[in-house]
């Protein structure tokens, strides 16, 4: 009796490892909301450029490797838009300094670059 009762222990004990099995496997590791990237053509554009990557910054994209790249596009900006090219440069050159991305300034131009001239 003592080796039936173990045996319904054991097939109980393996029927929720399964269980738990099952729903781990079909939970995830990851987060359960799915974020949404938008894929832009390669653009040619500098202000078109400029515009992508502000958009990265407004919807919380931490500051990466395009630092290196600052200078050059604050030059191109400029060469097409004076003036954006200037706001340009104020705002890079406080992430620069700080590391850190000021969400609203970027959201401000964001919509000046995406506004057109």
């Amino acid at each position: 009796m003592g080796l039936r009762v173990f045996s319904e222990q054991l097939r109980s004990l393996q029927n929720v490892v399964l269980i738990l099995s099952g729903f781990v496997l079909t939970s995830g590791c990851g987060s359960a909301t799915v974020q949404d990237r938008v894929l832009h053509e390669n653009s040619t554009d500098p202000v078109e450029i400029a515009s992508n990557m502000l958009e990265g910054y407004v919807q919380g994209q931490p500051v990466g490797s395009e630092v290196e790249g600052y200078q050059e596009m604050i030059t191109s900006v400029s060469t097409v838009d004076a003036k954006k090219g200037g706001e340009l440069k104020t705002f890079l050159d406080s992430i620069e300094q700080t590391g850190r991305v000021d969400r609203k300034e970027a959201k401000r131009l964001f919509e000046m670059f995406r506004s057109g001239p």
